[in-house]
């Protein structure tokens, strides 16, 4: 049982951080730098905290409100799957154009 959460909690942390990173401080460093909407001086403990609590809860869901249902792995995944896109959405996408300016940068590629 214990592997199993552990093995869901690394499921999101691992390509979440991994993805994070390359995404924010190697391929676009230099775009977020331009938009000013990040700090200069980043601390990375405090984003791998952060998505290492976010693996724990979303791990806690799975178990207590998808694992258990009817279907097969496949069904039970892809409803997990949606359920995570959708709430993953309302606090990145949502939650942040309402509270912060918006600026755009013109693509130099």
């Amino acid at each position: 049982m214990k592997m199993r959460f552990g093995l869901g909690v690394l499921a999101y942390l691992v390509p979440t951080f991994g993805l994070g990173f390359v995404w924010h401080l190697m391929l676009f460093d230099a775009y977020y730098e331009r938009l000013a909407i990040y700090r200069k001086d980043i601390i990375i403990p405090f984003g791998f905290l952060s998505m290492l609590i976010q693996a724990f809860l979303f791990a806690c869901v799975y178990h207590h409100a998808f694992a258990q249902r009817y279907g097969n792995l496949l069904s039970r995944g892809l409803s997990y799957a949606a359920f995570g896109a959708v709430l993953s959405w309302s606090f990145t996408t949502l939650a942040v154009a309402a509270k912060n300016v918006m600026t755009s940068v013109p693509a130099i590629w």
